[in-house]
């Protein structure tokens, strides 16, 4: 038996691939679970999932520079593609709001709510 791996006669599976593995199922189920459209007492054909409304907008708190800059790149391409989604048709404006110095992120949420953010995501 190798030391630290729960091990089968056919798999042998070092700890830390098990938290990947089993983060990657939970991720998987609540994806998942995310599309399907159960009734919560609402009329039949209503939009429960909420959506946006025709104006909205969407501050996304990012760093524009510095070590994270390649991942908010990631993040705000992804949340482009999702905002094309929702089932309401009304696609928000998306903007960036730098937030490349934690110290600064009031400041940066302030800044997207005064320039008429209806939605803030960031850290």
């Amino acid at each position: 038996m190798h030391q630290n791996r729960v091990c089968t006669p056919r798999l042998c599976v070092p700890p830390a691939s098990r938290t990947v593995a089993v983060a990657a199922a939970i991720v998987a189920a609540l994806a998942l679970g995310g599309c399907a459209n159960f009734p919560l007492g609402g009329r039949s054909g209503e939009n429960i999932r909420g959506g946006y409304a025709q104006g909205d907008k969407v501050a996304l708190l990012l760093p524009v520079a510095g070590p994270y800059a390649g991942v908010a790149e990631s993040v705000r391409a992804g949340v482009r593609s999702a905002s094309g989604v929702d089932d309401t048709g009304a696609a928000p404006k998306l903007v960036t709001v730098d937030s490349d110095d934690p110290k600064q992120v009031t400041e940066a949420y302030l800044k997207a709510v005064g320039e008429g953010a209806t939605h803030v995501i960031g850290p």
